[in-house]
């Protein structure tokens, strides 16, 4: 166990820092779509999606889609109540998972084949997380910066 302590603290410092990025304008800025996988997330569903609506990015380049995983508690509806708001978020019931796949590689795979033919960037995001609101610039600027697609 000490030896995957040790580890991680040799590689904490292997990413580069997200610098500060420019905000990118509306009409310069690739579509990107955020894809959440969830399973009876009620507890952190709101507080991501909400953290991912307040982004610096262009409002009209970026679109949050939540992919229910057959939630038994109220992850969905709280989706559907945002969803309701924000027209930037929309959610999608995932089928019953295919013999042979695991479910939240199952629900991202749908999301992806979900989003919009402009979309240009997918991000995926687990439904725990809550981000900054330069998450997204930041990050799309590093990988402009770094020449990566």
């Amino acid at each position: 166990m000490s030896w995957l302590i040790a580890r991680a603290l040799n590689q904490r410092g292997l990413l580069p820092h997200l610098g500060a990025a420019a905000p990118f304008s509306p009409e310069g800025a690739p579509h990107v779509v955020v894809i959440v996988p969830a399973r009876d997330e009620e507890a952190n569903i709101g507080p991501c999606v909400q953290s991912l609506v307040r982004q610096d990015y262009p409002a009209s380049r970026l679109n949050v889609l939540v992919v229910d995983d057959h939630s038994a508690d109220a992850t969905a509806a709280i989706v559907r109540g945002i969803a309701a708001r924000e027209t930037r978020v929309a959610i999608s019931p995932s089928p019953p998972l295919p013999t042979g796949w695991v479910g939240k590689s199952h629900a991202c795979w749908i999301g992806a084949h979900a989003a919009a033919p402009e979309t240009e960037w997918l991000c995926f995001i687990d439904a725990d997380v809550r981000t900054k609101p330069g998450l997204l610039s930041r990050r799309r600027a590093s990988a402009a910066r770094m020449a990566l697609d």
